[in-house]
């Protein structure tokens, strides 16, 4: 049997549809293990009991968008890790799953016959691990590289025998979740176990823009026509246009049992040339506001939270900052909008943190690696049985 193991935060409705594809779209049967961190789950997942095999609440590590960084990015890793932890190992200690395929809840898998060919071709090549990843992101992360944190799968038996998720998420620095995943894996099974069954070149936005053209090739969304994986981030786009495109996406493989795929399709879908005239219209518009900067959706990657960020940015400073961050034109471009950022802040900036500093210098001559993550942990955002840990592991002595 195949499990899948779902982690999320507060996208139920999404957790809904993708239920309905598993168990009203597809034939065979599935182990579904599900991890949801919001304070309010165990309520909000009644509805869904029937439908999942095993529930777990994840740790209430306090987050929200508006924390200001690194303690918002730090803290929200933390909670993704323990998220997919918790879904993930109740998925492989099952009794008859021999694999489990990990999504996040608005990650869909369109296809059976598809997941169905990446188990038979990672059991061929005997790998541990099926994951998915960009190949030059992998690289410009090694050691340990980095890979996506869903599309992930895993052989169950060899899994368990090397307990993959015993590590728990203050075992880890303050890291990136899409680096902790390739630490355990090359840990624990070595590369030789290790499929990287997709560089991801294959993703494209509903109009057919390569991902290999966009800077985050998850945002604002992606579908990927091999492997028929589907990813909307629904709050990226403006009014329902998001829940239409998931829509579009479910006519198109023709999915259409269980409560929550009929009312998304009967109150979102849209005809194909309409949903892309809108989509269309919603990008121009965004464009037209960034033109008097100099700058289009595209400079951003299409990336609409930095793209929102631009537009709602209180100084020409931080919206130049975000443009030597984030601007997609050719690399001495770069670098001068980086100049020009630093010489800038130098004039107006009191704190001078983010200065860079000469090649080789020593940025805390008197700091550990003890004290710099001490100072950037705070052990009120997390539950009481994690706190321990946290003044364990990263205190001063």
């Amino acid at each position: 049997m195949i499990g899948i193991s779902i982690s999320l935060y507060d996208k139920f409705d999404d957790l809904g549809v993708l239920l309905d594809i598993i168990r009203h779209n597809w034939e065979d049967e599935y182990y579904v293990s599900v991890c949801s961190n919001h304070p309010d789950a165990p309520t909000k997942i009644e509805p869904f009991e029937d439908e999942i095999d095993h529930f777990e609440q994840g740790a209430q590590i306090e987050y929200d968008p508006s924390m200001e960084d690194p303690r918002g990015e730090q803290n929200l890793y933390y909670r993704i890790y323990d998220t997919i932890r918790r879904a993930a190992r109740a998925a492989i200690s099952a009794d008859g799953v021999e694999y489990v395929f990990h999504l996040h809840t608005d990650a869909w898998p369109l296809s059976e016959s598809s997941l169905k060919s990446l188990v038979a071709e990672t059991a061929g090549r005997d790998a541990a691990v099926a994951f998915p990843a960009k190949t030059h992101s992998f690289l410009k992360h090694y050691p340990p590289g980095s890979f996506g944190d869903q599309y992930i799968l895993f052989d169950a038996a060899k899994a368990t025998e090397v307990d993959l998720f015993e590590r728990e998420p203050l075992d880890f620095p303050p890291t990136l979740i899409h680096q902790i995943l390739p630490i355990l894996c090359l840990a624990k099974f070595g590369w030789g176990e290790l499929s990287h069954y997709t560089n991801s070149s294959n993703r494209q936005h509903w109009d057919g823009k390569p991902s290999t053209e966009i800077r985050n090739s998850f945002r604002p969304m992606f579908y990927d026509p091999t492997f028929d994986y589907l990813h909307v981030a629904t709050e990226d786009f403006r009014g329902d246009l998001g829940k239409s495109l998931q829509a579009q996406y479910l006519a198109r493989y023709e999915i259409r049992h269980g409560e929550h795929v009929e009312r998304l399709r009967s109150e979102y879908e849209l005809p194909e040339d309409v949903l892309s005239e809108r989509l269309d219209a919603w990008l121009d518009d965004l464009d037209d506001r960034l033109k008097w900067y100099g700058a289009s959706v595209d400079t951003f990657g299409r990336d609409i939270r930095i793209v929102r960020s631009f537009l709602d940015a209180d100084s020409r400073l931080e919206q130049l900052k975000l443009l030597a961050q984030h601007k997609t034109t050719g690399s001495h471009a770069q670098e001068a909008l980086v100049s020009v950022y630093a010489w800038l802040r130098s004039l107006v900036a009191d704190d001078t943190s983010e200065e860079p500093y000469p090649v080789g210098y020593n940025v805390f001559p008197d700091r550990t690696l003890h004290d710099h993550y001490h100072s950037l942990l705070h052990p009120e955002d997390f539950p009481a049985d994690m706190r321990e840990a946290v003044d364990r592991n990263f205190g001063d002595e």
